[in-house]
């Protein structure tokens, strides 16, 4: 009796001990890498950084020049305007008119929203962000980690996708509403 006892609880323990185990096995494993870092420490990174800064500073040079040709204007008019005719006037209004809506297309070409800056961006940084993300799923595969997120961004990088996706479980909750909100 007392032996069955002490077999009773040998094997509640082991019980324990292999559902701990298999528990434990179940936590994703999860990392983090600081893209902000990589970006600054990475060669490739810096050197895209260093071509993104020349081609500005050379379109901000062309910005000066075509700012202070207005300006030259600008002050040419000021200073002539009671010695020059209405025509000649009208000329000069139209000429400084005309620079400065390319002065403004100018601008908007090189820094707006479609800007040639955003696309020289992106077609530099580009293959260097398809290797860093190259790099990480190769750690993440290599190491089995499940889930790596990016702490400059706060954001997921790369999930294992063989893990189960809850996503349509909770549209389909959501779309039932059965959640209601406190």
């Amino acid at each position: 009796m007392f032996r069955d006892k002490i077999i009773l609880v040998m094997a509640f323990f082991s019980f324990l001990s292999l559902s701990n185990t298999l528990l434990w096995s179940q936590r994703p494993k999860i990392a983090y890498i600081n893209s902000e870092k990589i970006k600054a420490e990475y060669r490739e990174a810096q050197d895209a950084d260093k071509k993104l800064q020349d081609y500005n500073a050379q379109w901000e040079k062309e910005a000066i020049e075509k700012q202070k040709e207005i300006e030259n204007l600008q002050k040419q008019l000021d200073s002539q305007s009671l010695l020059l005719s209405e025509e000649k006037k009208r000329e000069k209004y139209d000429e400084l008119e005309k620079l400065t809506q390319d002065f403004e297309r100018f601008k908007e070409q090189k820094w707006g929203q479609q800007g040639e800056i955003f696309r020289r961006q992106e077609e530099i940084w580009k293959p260097i962000y398809d290797k860093i993300f190259a790099a990480i799923n190769k750690i993440a595969e290599d190491d089995d980690y499940d889930m790596i997120f990016d702490s400059a961004m706060n954001v997921f990088l790369y999930i294992d996708t063989k893990r189960p996706d809850l996503t349509d479980q909770i549209v389909e909750l959501l779309n039932k509403g059965l959640l209601t909100t406190k």
